[in-house]
């Protein structure tokens, strides 16, 4: 899913502090400024440990080891995120994916606020904090992005799932945020937003067939900016959008 895969890499490299964990790339970096003894003292060991659970495919075990630290570092962003990503894939109730997605989502936020807060104290240092507010603001964006998606396919907190699909879509092509973006940006904002709005048009009764018209045009925006990525992330999202406009042209054949 394109939204989860986003989230996890903007998520994952928010912050580089004792609590920081790895991002998401071929090969796991350990934090320039965290030291071996300083790195079992934070939750960077069970994301590590649940992780690997992960790769193996043994989510119950991922799923345990999150559930009995994440009260511990409450909205840590990054293993919310992981435990929300273990009970998607293992079919999990989806009230706790969504507990956990806005748990993290609660997280990032927090921690982009404190990064602009210190940025503009004079008690801090400066060097280091624009490298950390190009971490922090993405992040945001995917959390939202990410809680929308989930939001809309569970079919749970609809008004604040469009508002979020469609502040992030609409930030595209905004000045403020412009250097942010690159393409996967742009392929994953506009098919959550599609979805979301396919969702919800679709449990309306009768269907909002305007809503799904929407969504259709989003969509193929989004397949069109996919095409415009490298190959290995090409096939990746064209799998999750076209499974996507399917299903908006089988609702639109139901009103036809």
């Amino acid at each position: 899913m394109e939204a989860v895969e986003e989230a996890h890499e903007k998520i994952a490299g928010l912050l580089a502090d004792r609590q920081q964990c790895p991002k998401a790339s071929k090969k796991l970096e350990w934090p320039s400024d965290v030291d071996a003894a300083r790195q079992s003292e934070g939750p960077y060991i069970y994301y590590l440990a649940a992780s690997f659970q992960l790769a193996t495919r043994n989510l119950d075990r991922a799923i345990d080891i999150l559930e009995t630290i994440v009260p511990t570092f409450g909205q840590h962003p990054s293993l919310n995120f992981l435990l929300a990503f273990g009970m998607y894939y293992g079919d999990r109730e989806f009230d706790d994916v969504i507990h956990y997605t806005r748990e993290a989502f609660a997280g990032v936020t927090e921690r982009a606020k404190n990064i602009e807060r210190a940025s503009t104290s004079n008690s801090k240092p400066k060097e280091g904090f624009p490298k950390l507010q190009e971490w922090a603001k993405p992040a945001e964006f995917h959390a939202k992005n990410l809680l929308a998606y989930m939001a809309a396919q569970a079919g749970k907190y609809e008004i604040m799932a469009e508002r979020f699909a469609e502040e992030n879509y609409k930030n595209l092509d905004s000045m403020t945020y412009s250097n942010l973006w690159n393409n996967s940006d742009r392929v994953a904002f506009a098919d959550t937003y599609g979805y979301v709005l396919m969702a919800i048009g679709a449990r309306k009764s009768p269907i909002d067939v305007t809503a799904i018209q929407r969504a259709h045009r989003l969509l193929v925006e989004a397949r069109s900016a996919a095409r415009r990525l490298s190959l290995k992330d090409r096939r990746v999202a064209e799998v999750t959008i076209e499974s996507h406009l399917r299903q908006a042209e089988k609702l639109l054949a139901q009103v036809r």
